[in-house]
């Protein structure tokens, strides 16, 4: 059986002079993927990290298509089958993948097997800068490229976070002090007890998480704490982050299901001073008392 597979460069091949991706080339590459014809990306001096961007990953069931790679993601040291292609791949150590979503009536929300895997981010503009728009010069800036060194780095941390070699333990446990300044122990007791009484409250109602966010909590406090200025960092702030990019966006349900829970992990968040998670729960709250349903997105 024969087997066809396209392999290209990528400075002035996929990407123009400009570094730009042409209509025609994506369409060539569409076209090779309806063939079931596999393309892959090579080059002598390959970026530092690739970044797989989906947009707008939703407009099908994630999981139809993407399934095999999230559960891939937590194994990467073994080797990836690919339908169709006999030889079997590794999992790239430069390989970030970000998607953008959507969610109107085109569109499909995440399963917790998704979000079990994912930190979810909200964006929303603000009506100072929409409005900025009417009175933005009409050209983009040109972007400037950070230093050489950075990306290199970057990948380094995330391949000792990815392999736990990162311990966060020795580093943290003295650092962090509260608003007050008195707050004596250990940083992750501290953090094991916030997110114990988190815990607490949404098992109550069937939310509770498990092994996979816990570990990947604790590996994002690990890189908050290598890559900010140590006056930078702020372990409620993170803690406040977690809560709202790992926990929230699994809750769902109608007043009677989340209400009582929604109140409490609101006094939770004043208890802790989690803003960012505060300000989420309050709009969850009042679009339940609009229409008796809430969900994260």
């Amino acid at each position: 059986m024969d087997w066809k597979i396209v392999f290209s460069d990528i400075d002035g091949t996929v990407l123009n002079s400009k570094h730009e991706l042409l209509i025609s080339t994506i369409e060539v590459v569409q076209k090779l993927a309806l063939k079931n014809i596999p393309f892959v990306l090579v080059s002598a001096r390959m970026p530092k990290a690739m970044k797989l961007i989906l947009d707008e990953m939703n407009l099908s069931y994630v999981e139809r298509y993407f399934s095999d790679f999230l559960s891939h993601m937590e194994t990467p040291d073994t080797p990836f089958e690919l339908e169709g292609y006999t030889r079997r791949l590794d999992y790239p150590e430069n390989m970030f993948v970000v998607g953008t979503v959507n969610i109107d009536e085109t569109t499909y929300m995440f399963s917790p097997k998704v979000l079990d895997r994912a930190n979810v981010i909200e964006f929303k503009p603000q009506k100072e800068d929409v409005f900025k728009v009417f009175s933005a010069a009409g050209t983009v800036g040109k972007m400037v490229p950070v230093n050489d060194g950075s990306a290199q780095a970057f990948l380094k941390l995330a391949k000792e976070i990815r392999t736990g070699k990162f311990a966060v333990d020795e580093d943290l446990t003295h650092y962090y002090t509260d608003v007050d300044g008195d707050f004596t122990g250990s940083n992750l007791d501290y953090v094991e007890g916030v997110f114990s009484d988190i815990y607490e409250i949404v098992q109550k109602y069937d939310f509770e998480f498990a092994f996979r966010t816990v570990k990947e909590i604790r590996n994002y406090i690990a890189a908050a704490y290598e890559l900010l200025e140590k006056t930078e960092f702020n372990l409620n702030q993170i803690i406040d982050e977690q809560l709202l990019q790992k926990i929230l966006p699994k809750i769902h349900g109608n007043k009677k299901e989340i209400g009582q829970m929604l109140e409490e992990l609101t006094g939770l968040c004043d208890k802790y001073s989690l803003v960012l998670s505060k300000k989420k729960i309050e709009q969850m709250k009042g679009k339940l008392a609009k229409v008796q349903y809430a969900s994260f997105i």
